[in-house]
């Protein structure tokens, strides 16, 4: 029995383990997203300032880069 609580404890040890590395993974993942969405986020915010300027503050005549994003949900990575 002692044995077995041993091998018991050893492989909860491996799984707590293994469940920390996958969140380790997760929050780098999480944080590059984060990074990349930040700048997209200042790339559109660059182009509407420019094309305010550009058009001295008569934002509808210009068309504004229409893409959209559309993200991978397992890599977060812009498609």
């Amino acid at each position: 029995e002692k044995l077995i609580n041993q091998e018991v404890a050893a492989i909860n040890k491996r799984s707590k383990e293994e469940e920390d590395a996958e969140l380790k993974r997760i929050d780098r993942q999480r944080e590059i997203f984060e990074r990349e969405l930040e700048g997209i986020r200042q790339q559109r915010d660059a182009k509407i300032e420019a094309a305010q300027t550009a058009n001295e503050g008569d934002f509808t005549s210009f068309d504004v880069d229409q893409a959209t994003f559309s993200i991978n949900e397992e890599t977060g990575r812009e498609l």
